[in-house]
């Protein structure tokens, strides 16, 4: 199935209860194959917060199995905004799926299988609301493709991730390690904290919340949103509306959180050579004063661009911070950053959440092989049969689904 990637995973996870219901009719009106009613669900990167929302749902154990036509309420939204507003592709997703009814239940998916699912989101996703995409190297045809296609700049990306729930839902949740978003400055050399590092337990309010006219550091330019001003008679503030996503995207995970179906397999990257942002970093090379450095949490600039630079001043003083690039990846006998090893896209640290996920998944860390192309890795075809193969094996015989065949055979 393929999915709407701007509409909201909570819209998809409908549309994928709709489609295993098809496929069980489908194949109980046949002659040839005997129906068990069971179906098996293999998904890729995104496909996997999909997939879990799903089950959750026909589990009946998630305290909101409601569809996305239920907008979440947020502490930043407005109290008089029109929450029946909706962005072309959730608008889409919406037309096309009425929400999850039919005959699946709680034993309808026999088990999943989830390929580089980006579990507890992925903080690139910060990186490209204030820089774009990232190319890593100047030489990197593929990474320059990505870029051209996804957008050089900020510019490029807000006007279309800000609208849209699908990518604000991929951005680290509560359950990423803390402290993803850090502030260096470089003495002697060496670095240090220019200021603690963010979320301290709350992204949603401590970062996707702040726009780049609250904070020096903030995620979103509120001026991006709309670029062309359209649909102004609806969208009194832009960015009200931005924080009405944000809190669908709260929303959805903290109903989902690390909730997986009982039967569940999944393998996820950890390569050293395929680096994934696992942290974010502003740095600067500039000196900076204590009182300075005292004020960095809060101080406030236009002095930025659409590439990741951030000019602060204080007093006299002034300071250029600019968003890191990834590492290179390490040389032959290093060990490389943890914190950056993971499939190209989705980094270690979110990829194996799936281990703490609640029904204790088998999964396997995995490398030699980038995110989207995956399963054009022969380890990972290989793997991914054996999980299915085990699932198999769960199957209820034929002569308990009420089928029958000649003889008794």
């Amino acid at each position: 199935m393929r999915l709407q990637l701007l509409a909201s995973n909570e819209a998809s996870a409908d549309q994928l209860i709709k489609r295993i219901n098809e496929a069980v009719e489908y194949y109980k009106k046949g002659s040839y194959w005997i129906s068990t009613g069971k179906v098996i669900v293999v998904t890729h990167s995104m496909g996997g917060l999909v997939a879990r929302r799903a089950a959750q749902k026909l589990a009946g154990t998630s305290d909101n199995a409601s569809s996305d036509n239920d907008d979440a309420s947020s502490s930043e939204a407005p109290e008089q905004a029109d929450v029946s507003y909706r962005t072309p592709g959730e608008q889409q997703a919406s037309d096309d799926v009425a929400p999850a009814t039919g005959n699946a239940g709680p034993t309808t998916i026999l088990g999943i299988v989830h390929g580089v699912q980006p579990v507890g989101g992925a903080p690139v996703v910060y990186r490209r609301f204030r820089a774009g995409t990232e190319v890593n190297g100047k030489f990197n045809i593929e990474g320059a493709l990505v870029a051209e296609i996804m957008g050089w700049s900020a510019a490029d990306i807000v006007c279309v991730m800000g609208n849209s729930s699908g990518p604000l839902e991929l951005l680290p949740t509560k359950n990423f390690p803390a402290g993803w978003l850090k502030f260096t400055r470089h003495v002697n050399e060496k670095k240090a904290d220019a200021m603690p590092s963010l979320p301290l337990s709350d992204p949603y309010s401590e970062i996707y919340s702040k726009t780049v006219k609250d904070v020096w550091w903030g995620m979103v330019n509120a001026d991006l949103i709309n670029p062309a001003g359209l649909d102004k008679d609806k969208i009194s503030d832009d960015i009200q509306f931005y924080k009405l996503a944000i809190g669908r995207a709260e929303k959805f995970h903290d109903n989902l959180q690390l909730y997986c179906h009982p039967t569940t397999y999944a393998y996820y990257g950890a390569d050293k050579n395929q680096v994934a942002f696992g942290r974010i970093t502003w740095s600067t090379r500039d000196d900076i004063g204590a009182e300075f450095e005292w004020q960095l949490p809060t101080i406030k600039t236009n002095d930025f661009d659409l590439f990741g630079q951030s000019v602060l001043r204080f007093g006299h003083q002034k300071s250029v911070f600019k968003l890191e690039n990834a590492p290179h990846p390490p040389k032959d006998g290093q060990t490389g950053d943890v914190e950056f090893s993971g499939d190209g896209t989705v980094p270690f640290d979110s990829g194996n959440m799936i281990a703490k996920g609640d029904s204790k998944p088998i999964t396997f860390r995995m490398s030699g092989f980038d995110h989207q192309m995956s399963y054009n890795n022969e380890s990972v075809r290989e793997c991914v049969l054996w999980c299915i193969a085990k699932i198999v094996q769960l199957a209820p015989p034929v002569q308990q689904s009420g089928a029958s065949t000649q003889g008794g055979e």
